[in-house]
């Protein structure tokens, strides 16, 4: 969950973005940050006491930004990496999915995400919309994933607030890619992952953030035809595809569902 929330920060700082554990600081990521010398490392989210030693010696400033729980870390996030953006998406902080899609779009928009609740938002979720200064509000989900409760209180604050208003991940994935439709803004790849691999999700959210690549989701045998009706009009496109082949077929991209 965590990588899904530091992807946008990534993009906005056009920074790299490493996983780690809990607890343990792998020995190919200690060797990565070896060789990028980063002069500042942020952390997004909590990690262990011996996480925070060992990963201090890598670098002269290291940063954590974490909070008693995923939405207030997200708040955290938002406001310590996106102080006067404008923009922001919003998903239901106990849908993986959901939070995926929104994680995916926000990086490209080099935007905050926020999660929330169903049907209630904290305290710091009402305030952080109470300033002013963001102007568009997307919400990811149907009124089941946020209530109209919620997305109506956001709207009273941010005139400009939209729902992708699909249930199924695939449909807010497809519905996500339409805003490529046009070639208004033409990407020049696509990042696909299973949707029932979140550390794939994760993985290829790295490339989102680092390449500029929609997230696309797919099954394992095919890209479902809304995902693809999208990339199809971009036949010179690069793909990344993460994972195996028991995660993707070979040449994933070509193969549209029926």
């Amino acid at each position: 969950m965590d990588a899904l929330l530091a992807a946008p920060v990534a993009a906005k700082i056009g920074g790299s973005m490493l996983l780690t554990k809990p607890s343990a600081l792998p020995t190919n990521v200690s060797a990565e940050l070896t060789r990028l010398k980063p002069s500042a490392i942020f952390v997004i989210g909590q990690i262990s006491e011996a996480q925070k030693t060992a990963l201090g010696k890598l670098t002269p400033r290291l940063e954590v930004v974490a909070a008693a729980d995923k939405s207030e870390t997200a708040l955290a996030v938002a406001k310590r990496f996106f102080p006067n953006d404008p923009a922001v998406y919003i998903a239901n902080s106990g849908m993986a999915t959901d939070i995926a899609n929104a994680a995916g779009r926000a990086a490209l928009a080099k935007a905050p995400l926020l999660l929330t609740g169903p049907t209630q938002t904290s305290a710091n979720f009402k305030a952080y919309f109470a300033t002013g200064k963001v102007t568009s509000a997307r919400v990811i989900g149907t009124g089941t994933s946020i209530s109209a409760a919620v997305f109506n209180e956001v709207k009273a604050k941010v005139a400009a607030t939209t729902r992708v208003n699909s249930s199924e991940a695939f449909s807010v994935n497809a519905a996500l890619l339409k805003d490529f439709d046009a070639g208004s803004v033409r990407p020049k790849g696509f990042a696909i992952a299973n949707s029932g691999s979140a550390a794939d999700i994760a993985v290829a959210l790295l490339v989102t953030a680092r390449t500029g690549y929609p997230l696309v989701l797919a099954q394992q045998s095919c890209v479902p035809a809304g995902a693809s009706e999208v990339t199809s009009k971009y036949p010179g496109a690069n793909y990344s595809i993460v994972g195996t082949t028991t995660d993707l077929v070979s040449d994933i991209h070509k193969k549209r569902c029926t």
